[in-house]
């Protein structure tokens, strides 16, 4: 088929794929790709405002809350990064990847990841803070995790939807009842 015609606005060319839905924040917008690097971009010029490693490929669009982006990646690792110059502000480490983009509310964050584990982790001045860690499920976790009425809701691909209690992790339900 033939492309569109007329001349783009601006490209942005990186050398590996983007899975993942661009942010648009305050005219900025955050690419995430499989190059391990989360873009800022002008939104207007294309200029690039900066540029982050991730150290893994980037699956998920970002989670932006009060000037900070909150993002996982393949490299095992959830990060919370400056969206005014991508300084990596903290980091997590995860059991295996991190697939999905994260909730983020009330000052935590709650993701999961690849080995079926869900984080709920707390928005410290130290950085991202561990309150809980559970296993729940025996495949991955690549949804985003929906926060409801006190509760984590993650679905995976083992064919269950969980319930965890958002303060401690314990099981509420899953999808059998």
């Amino acid at each position: 088929s033939t492309p569109p015609s007329g001349t783009p606005i601006w490209t942005l060319e990186t050398d590996h794929g983007i899975w993942a839905s661009p942010l648009l924040v305050d005219n900025v917008l955050y690419v995430p790709c499989m190059n391990h690097s989360l873009y800022a971009v002008n939104a207007e010029t294309g200029e690039v405002l900066w540029t982050a490693d991730l150290q893994g490929a980037v699956t998920a669009t970002p989670v932006y809350v009060d000037g900070r982006l909150y993002v996982g990646s393949l490299a095992r690792k959830m990060f919370e990064i400056s969206a005014t110059d991508g300084q990596i502000l903290s980091e997590y480490t995860t059991q295996d990847w991190v697939w999905g983009a994260p909730a983020v509310v009330d000052n935590s964050v709650y993701v999961a990841d690849m080995a079926g584990y869900v984080y709920a982790l707390d928005i410290t001045d130290s950085g991202l803070t561990q309150r809980w860690m559970e296993r729940v499920a025996t495949m991955g976790i690549r949804a985003t995790p929906v926060v409801f009425n006190d509760n984590v809701i993650v679905a995976s691909r083992d064919t269950y939807v969980y319930w965890l209690n958002a303060a401690n992790g314990t099981a509420v339900l899953d999808s059998d009842g």
